[in-house]
């Protein structure tokens, strides 16, 4: 009934807000050149959770040199973030009138303290629940440090993208909010969704019905997918793949940034943990470029090429890492004409490279996973198999060597004594 009542909360109702602050009047007041401002809140997907609840309490705002605007709500705001996935949105902030120009960061009140209160809090596939305590300290809020300008006459609205796969971190009776968040302007960002072809599925993921997987987009049109590991090299967003009402395969991520990016689908998405090195597989598509205000549409292929991060990687920069700047400067003179096929070795990213030097986290292998054509049996027929190599083992054949036991050829020798 509680979770219930929450989940009524963030998506009903928008309280009022109250201004506090200097300069929080004085913006109000001003109607002839203000920008109305608006502030909405959505997430990425995260594994093995059913409810992830923040109770938000206001919102502050830090013009550039100047106090911080506070919107304070009139009741605190309980909010489920895994409601907020595939482009959906809860509004924070509608019409706010600030002054045009720069702004330092925003801040969101939570209320994320362990104190056996059920303010903000994770629900767990199992039906267990554990409070959510913000690490650090709790009076700091949700910080967004990112810098942004208002202009007049431009619609300032914007998305803050709640990115919960890099913000959970599981502690003894308890889960850590580290929060990573991201501010997009809507009018600078587009969205992408699209389909993935039920081969590719089967091919990726050991069980279907169990586990879909997600898709993970990283920055730039040539980005090498890895695990998340709070790296620059981590995706800058993700999305669940889920089953679409006809039966589709379906991936939507919303509010990127105009750009180019990598997109990469991999089933072993529930085993990646931020403070891990994790042995993933993704399906990697064409690079895909993002304009705003557009939906983009690309699907994955049966056969998208693929791409293994295991231990050989360890192998790869032992053997070829003083070979790679050489055939990097053979490249920078064909690379326009030949591409991305002239470059054979795969470029390792920062924190791979540091585990293999000095060995820090252990790898973790995917469950179930290894070479593709393998898995199928490994999951299926192979439990059946090895029961025939234990017939082998079976062999009560040990037991007709005993038979040579109970020839007592020794009585041989002593027939010949009576001779």
């Amino acid at each position: 009934m509680f979770l219930k009542k929450a989940l009524a909360m963030s998506i009903l109702t928008v309280p009022a807000l109250m201004l506090s602050g200097c300069g929080g009047n004085e913006n109000a007041s001003t109607t002839t050149s203000t920008v109305p401002f608006s502030l909405a809140l959505t997430d990425g997907p995260v594994d093995s959770a059913t409810a992830v609840v923040i109770e938000l309490t206001g919102v502050s705002i830090k013009p550039k040199g100047a106090e911080a605007i506070v919107v304070e709500f009139d009741e605190p705001r309980s909010i489920n973030l895994l409601d907020l996935q595939e482009g959906a949105v809860t509004d924070l902030i509608n019409g706010l009138e600030l002054e045009p120009g720069e702004y330092d960061g925003i801040h969101l009140h939570i209320t994320a303290v362990k104190d056996d209160v059920l303010d903000s809090y994770v629900e767990f596939e199992d039906g267990t629940i554990q409070e959510l305590e913000l690490e650090g300290k709790a009076d700091h809020g949700l910080h967004i440090t990112k810098k942004f300008t208002l202009v007049e006459d431009e619609p300032a609205e914007f998305t803050i993208d709640f990115d919960l796969r890099k913000s959970l971190k599981a502690a003894e009776d308890y889960v850590i909010l580290k929060p990573h968040l991201h501010l997009v302007h809507n009018h600078h960002a587009g969205h992408l969704h699209g389909d993935l072809d039920p081969a590719l599925i089967a091919d990726l993921c050991a069980d279907p019905s169990v586990d879909l997987g997600a898709v993970y987009v990283f920055a730039g049109a040539n980005a090498i997918p890895t695990d998340v590991n709070g790296s620059e090299s981590d995706p800058v967003a993700s999305a669940l793949v889920k089953l679409a009402p006809h039966g589709e395969y379906h991936y939507h991520v919303g509010f990127l940034e105009a750009g180019e990016y990598t997109v990469a689908y991999t089933c072993d998405a529930a085993s990646d943990v931020p403070d891990e090195v994790n042995e993933l597989t993704f399906a990697v598509l064409e690079p895909v470029t993002i304009e705003p205000r557009q939906e983009h549409e690309h699907p994955f292929p049966p056969h998208a090429p693929h791409e293994e991060w295991d231990e050989s990687i360890c192998d790869e920069i032992a053997n070829g890492g003083s070979e790679e700047p050489v055939e990097e400067e053979v490249t920078e003179e064909t690379d326009v004409a030949e591409g991305s096929e002239t470059v054979k070795p795969r470029p390792i990213p920062p924190h791979i490279k540091k585990w293999c030097e000095t060995g820090e986290q252990e790898w973790h292998p995917a469950p179930g996973k290894g070479p593709k054509p393998p898995v199928p049996p490994v999951e299926g027929e192979t439990p059946e198999e090895p029961e025939t190599p234990v017939e082998p083992e079976t062999p009560e054949e040990p037991e007709t060597p005993v038979e040579p036991e109970t020839p007592v050829e020794p009585e041989t020798p002593v027939e010949e004594v009576e001779v």
